[in-house]
Formats: structure tokens, sequence, C-alpha cells
């Protein structure tokens, strides 16, 4: 999900095509994705004038995949992976991106993707400014 201040401007959902043999895979490879289109986002922000000098923030709930990406560490669990990370690692060498870690409770995607909790659920829309209406309407 891709938000410029509140207001969501992309977001995308799908089952993987490739097959992650882990939780920090998985990351990786939405990384991967969401990379590309912060790449096509900065490209169009940047055509219509707004200043792009600071990085994009990529926020991700996987501690294993954080650390791989600010370290990627060649072995054989990682390896099938590592083309991945090679166009996150370069837009964070760029400072075009920042990875920063978000807990999963904090995390406004998972709302997209996995149940939730109303109480939960409805906090994550006040926080995108989509407060549903009260069911109590007050008739004319």
């Amino acid at each position: 999900m891709v938000l410029i201040g509140s207001t969501i401007t992309n977001w995308y959902c799908s089952k993987q095509t490739i097959t992650a043999q882990s939780s920090a895979d998985a990351e990786i490879i939405a990384m991967n994705f969401a990379t590309k289109k912060i790449i096509w986002m900065r490209g169009l922000l940047t055509e219509l004038g707004v200043d792009m000098s600071l990085p994009t923030k990529l926020l991700c709930d996987n501690q294993s995949a954080i650390k791989l990406a600010h370290n990627p560490v060649f072995h054989k669990r990682t390896k099938h992976i590592m083309l991945k990370f090679a166009l996150l690692v370069e837009q964070m060498k760029l400072d075009n991106l920042i990875l920063e870690f978000v807990k999963s409770a904090e995390n406004l995607a998972d709302m997209f993707t996995k149940a939730q909790k109303s109480s939960h659920f409805l906090s994550n829309l006040r926080r995108l400014e989509m407060e549903p209406k009260s069911k109590n309407h007050s008739k004319k």
C-alpha cells in the first residue's frame, strides 16, 4: 500500500507467484514489488515538480527481512531470493528508500490482507481518515 500523507494512492494484493520458503522470503518478495511501485511513484512525482530529495519510507513487519536487507549475506538458505534484494539494496544505497520496522499491530496494510478484530479495523480506518458514518443517523 502506497500512501501520500494519509491517502492511499496505490494498493495491490495477490497470491505470490514465487513460492516463499519462509515468512522473511515472503516479505522480501513483497518489498521488491513495493520498491518497484515506489520507484514509479517517485518518478511520477518528480515529473510533476515534487521535491523527492528525501527517501521514501518502506515499512516492513518482519525483523529478519529487514536485517537481511541491511546486510545481504549470501548463503544457501537465501541465495534463491537474493535477486529480489538487488533492487531494494540499490535504492537504499541511492538514498531513495529507507526501510523501517512497523509492528504488526500498527501495520495498516494488514487490514487488507488479514482478519482483524472490529476495534482494530476501525482504528486503522481512522488512521487513514476513512472513519465510517455512524449507524445512528439523525432523521430530519
